[in-house]
């Protein structure tokens, strides 16, 4: 059986929304795609330094192995680069071509920023204007409670949308 079918993805980059700088601490977005590249990117290095190998590979074939753009994967390996986690040597072969062979410094390090936490920023940051006055309007019917907010954050807690309705027993 071939040991590198799969690719071991960890929960806690699962459940990650960003990925900390390793030179300036500041929180990054991390996207599905750049989940998905850090797997593929981490695997493949790992891969070729068991072999006692340098691991290069075209910003095209990493593309085509997690269906993405060669853009894409160039802005994640810079971006990786740029904050401490991958080291890019380029030197040229065959006369005028270029190769990149790379080298993992560490584990890409993530966290979980909850939505209300990103709400609190976005709306300590946002400008103080003068209150509206409002007229009534006509009486509205009363709503229905519901078991659910309609803006619950069910990607952060997965029980946040979870009701208990009593049983007969309970009853």
């Amino acid at each position: 059986m071939n040991d590198h079918a799969y690719v071991i993805f960890h929960k806690s980059l699962m459940h990650a929304s960003h990925w900390i700088s390793r030179d300036t601490g500041e929180l990054i977005a991390l996207t599905p795609m750049q989940k998905i590249l850090w797997l593929h990117i981490k695997d493949r290095h790992d891969f070729f330094t068991g072999l006692g190998k340098s691991w290069f590979e075209s910003h095209e074939a990493i593309g085509e192995a997690v269906n993405c753009s060669r853009d894409t994967v160039i802005t994640f390996m810079q971006a990786l680069e740029q904050h401490g986690y991958l080291e890019v040597a380029r030197r040229t072969v065959r006369g005028s071509q270029l190769q990149n062979t790379y080298v993992i410094l560490a584990d890409l390090k993530v966290t979980h920023v909850p939505k209300q936490a990103k709400a609190a920023r976005v709306a300590a940051a946002a400008p103080v204007t003068t209150p509206v006055q409002v007229t009534a309007a006509a009486p509205v019917a009363p709503k229905l409670p519901v078991s659910t907010s309609p803006h619950s954050d069910f990607e952060d807690d997965p029980f946040a949308n979870v009701s208990v309705l009593p049983t007969r027993e309970a009853a």
